[in-house]
């Protein structure tokens, strides 16, 4: 499935059928490895958590609009989080992928602060001299310190917890109380609660881990929880493998994964679910909660990385894109493919001069076109020569002017004219879709369960299968008109009409395929939704709606729309700008 600007390739793996527009349950995406930031954790000489960054930045895309400004602090709640500027001012900003309104008439504190934890509903900061002031639900711990200073806070997410005080006492409310000690270096209460004292580290409150030792940090996350002393990082009850445990200074938890301090630069650590989770090495400042970390950058930028978030955007350099659940792929200048996403599954270059293992092994790059989806994709080199990853037996010998990939199967437009279609030969679902026409046409693309192409004189002819288990995904005839390009979607086709008009064909829940009035340069068509760009380069969107208001905007020369999204969330757009930019929103 691809847009129609440029010819693409998509590739769609037959794993797990996701039912259009119903918000059935995505498969998760596979893991590299254990280590979140490998190259930190294997020793302290370098200034990056992912090698790749040196040579491609990356950006991140959030569900909602980071805070913009010079930082130096950040922490994390249950509707959002907070910031510290350099002039130790505080602002406290909303995360969809964190549940939970605000508390309605909260007022934040003038400052200046130090510290800071929480979030807009409850919270709490402090200055260097540990004087402390709580807000919305976590006013109850500012009572209960009484005015002495404070060294530490840990807040659950209805604001409870306790307090570590300058002199080492330890202070809590609500379900964490009594505390359990009096004395403490270090308190984390979001999972469960447990302390770090001289003596080792004790747990209560759903939570009964004990390590003895002498600790001064400590962190939960999930099951499991670690704790930093001079001999090195312990945990208990953590079941993976654990990285280096020499040189850490500091340990956080949240559900599934651990950030920390080792031998100065930020460190993380977890489950491969948990892979997606990359933090800066050089990081100013770091906070955890639930699958997510978010981070103060060396340049006091704010990334998130985790539940909801997007890692890995490339900044520059990008000549296409495609989107197609919850991440996608991009074609960089240089002919390498670097995917993104909570859900591609791949992250990073993966074939071309900056290729990986898989890369080398599959022959690939630089490459001329590109689409991929989840875990695989393909690539046409200026050969025509496909080089895939996933379940496709792809034929051995064939070049292809232009190749698209459905759901399972894989159709493209020989040197000749003609069309070849393939797919896993293991799967006898797609028998009747990898079955094309004959004639010789200009370009393929492929849906979930049927075909089109397009003629040199701008016919299109569609094939494929009539429905789809009790779901009827109707194959419908192409309209009678000519067309210069075409798009597939999860289970509609749009294409561009000589005049510029738009006509869209195929399944229709939520308007995706009555497009709006005027001339479009491109579109591409996604699930429930599908995206153009008109005469001026403008993004526009139609069908169901999502996030008002959140379309990139500006000029761009591509676009392209999630082609799968679960009913009710939003869908990932993105569009290439001239300048070779990269820039994603939502719809």
């Amino acid at each position: 499935m691809g847009s129609s600007a440029v010819p693409e390739v998509a590739v769609f793996p037959m794993l797990m059928f996701v039912l259009a527009c119903t918000g059935a349950a995505a498969e998760p995406a596979p893991s590299r490895g254990d280590d979140l930031n490998a190259e930190t954790l294997a020793g302290s000489g370098g200034t990056s958590g992912d090698a790749r960054a040196a040579t491609s930045p990356m950006v991140t895309l959030a569900p909602d609009p980071l805070p913009t400004g010079d930082f130096v602090a950040i922490s994390l709640g249950a509707a959002g989080g907070c910031t510290l500027d350099v002039a130790g001012a505080l602002g406290c900003f909303p995360l969809g992928s964190l549940s939970g309104p605000p508390a309605p008439g909260v007022k934040l504190p003038p400052g200046p602060f130090a510290h800071v934890w929480g979030d807009a509903s409850a919270g709490c900061a402090s200055t260097d001299a540990g004087k402390a002031v709580c807000w919305g639900g976590a006013e109850a711990m500012e009572a209960a310190i009484g005015g002495r200073a404070v060294k530490e806070f840990s807040l659950d997410y209805s604001g409870q917890g306790c307090a570590v005080l300058a002199d080492e006492q330890l202070v809590c409310v609500g379900r964490m109380a009594p505390a359990p000690v009096a004395r403490a270096r270090d308190v984390e209460t979001t999972s469960g609660a447990c302390v770090a004292t001289a003596t080792g580290v004790q747990c209560w409150a759903y939570r009964d881990h004990a390590i003895a030792g002498d600790f001064t940090d400590v962190g939960v996350a999930g099951f499991g929880t670690c704790a930093v002393s001079s001999e090195g990082l312990r945990c208990e009850g953590y079941a993976r493998p654990l990285p280096p445990t020499d040189g850490w200074t500091e340990i956080e938890g949240g559900f599934d994964h651990f950030c920390g301090r080792r031998h100065g630069l930020v460190a993380c650590f977890g489950p491969p679910e948990s892979e997606g989770v990359r933090v800066p090495a050089d990081a100013r400042a770091y906070a955890v909660a639930s699958g997510m970390t978010c981070w103060v950058a060396a340049d006091g930028s704010l990334g998130c990385a985790g539940g909801g978030f997007h890692p890995g955007l490339p900044v520059g350099g990008v000549r296409d894109v495609t989107v197609t659940e919850e991440g996608g792929c991009a074609l960089l200048a240089n002919g390498d493919i670097h995917c993104f996403g909570e859900r591609s599954g791949l992250g990073g270059d993966l074939f071309g001069s900056a290729a990986g293992a898989a890369g080398a092994a599959a022959g690939g790059g630089p490459f001329v076109s590109m689409s991929a989806d989840k875990h695989v994709g393909c690539g046409l080199d200026a050969a025509g020569a496909p080089r895939c990853w996933g379940p496709l037996a792809v034929p051995p010998g064939v070049t292809f002017r232009q190749l698209d990939v459905g759901l399972g199967y894989a159709c493209g437009v020989r040197t000749d004219g003609t069309l070849q279609c393939f797919d896993n030969a293991d799967d006898a679902y797609t028998s009747e879709v990898a079955a094309p026409p004959a004639g010789t046409f200009t370009t393929v693309q492929s849906a979930v369960t049927w075909s089109c192409a397009l003629a040199p004189d701008g016919r299109v002819s569609c094939w494929g299968k009539k429905d789809y288990s009790d779901f009827r995904y109707e194959l419908q005839p192409p309209p009678d008109d000519t067309f210069t390009s075409i798009s597939a979607g999860y289970n509609h086709h749009c294409g561009i009409v000589r005049d510029g008009t738009i006509r869209c064909w195929g399944r229709d829940r939520f308007g995706e395929t009555v497009p709006p009035a005027g001339a479009f340069l491109q579109v591409d068509a996604g699930e429930c939704k599908t995206c153009a760009l008109d005469l001026g380069g403008v993004i526009r969107c139609w069908g169901r709606e999502d996030a008002p208001g959140r379309i990139p905007a500006g000029a761009f020369v591509r676009v392209a729309v999630e082609k799968y999204n679960d009913e009710g969330t939003p869908g990932m757009v993105c569009g290439v700008r001239s300048d070779g930019t990269l820039a994603c929103g939502w719809f």
